[in-house]
């Protein structure tokens, strides 16, 4: 039997915020805020495989330009996880299957989120 668990990345927004600055470099004030734009969000798909004792990760991150669809992600990271893997971990017995998804999937994001778009393929 395969459980599935998904994780999806926090909605976070870049602007610019003008602030006041004293001669010790202190902020003393704020300002207004601009250039509001969305950033990437990403959804992770972990599918626990219980035969095998592994769970296999698939990852969909969505461009600044796309508005973010959960159903969406969801389906594309399933997908991901089954036909082509970003991570397969190994699990335990002993180990709680939440608390290995949740360390994986966090690292994930952080991996996926610093990696840029489009990816760039480089022939050597």
């Amino acid at each position: 039997m395969k459980k599935e668990r998904f994780y999806y990345g926090e909605e976070l927004i870049v602007s610019n915020l003008e602030v006041l600055i004293n001669k010790e470099k202190n902020i003393v004030g704020t300002g207004a805020v601009s250039g509001r734009k969305g950033f990437p969000r990403i959804s992770i798909c972990g599918i626990y495989d219980n035969e095998t004792n592994t769970m296999s990760f698939g990852v969909a991150r969505c461009s600044r330009n796309d508005t973010f669809v959960k159903a969406i992600g969801r389906d594309l990271s399933r997908k991901r996880a089954m036909e082509n893997p970003f991570r397969v971990v190994s699990i335990h017995p002993a180990q709680k299957i939440s608390e290995v998804f949740m360390t994986h999937a966090l690292d994930i994001e952080n991996r996926v989120m610093m990696m840029e778009y489009p990816i760039k393929i480089v022939e050597e």
